[in-house]
């Protein structure tokens, strides 16, 4: 676990860390083939939205968002 913490610690690592957190909902998540909206893109949503969204991505969408 210490040489975990010691490898996240060093600057390259954090200066990675937020551009890959800025480009996953901007180009990934949007480009996954789920056949709808990305709840990942979402600022919020009720337990009724999510589950209509996950109804909707089908047979497609179902392995690639599970």
């Amino acid at each position: 676990m210490r040489t975990y913490c010691e490898l996240a610690s060093r600057m390259p690592v954090l200066g990675v860390n937020p551009l890959a957190v800025s480009i996953l909902p901007v180009v990934i998540f949007p480009a996954l083939p789920i056949g709808g909206e990305s709840l990942d893109i979402k600022s919020g949503y009720t337990y009724r939205e999510a589950v209509s969204a996950m109804e909707g991505y089908g047979e497609q969408g179902q392995p690639t968002y599970p």
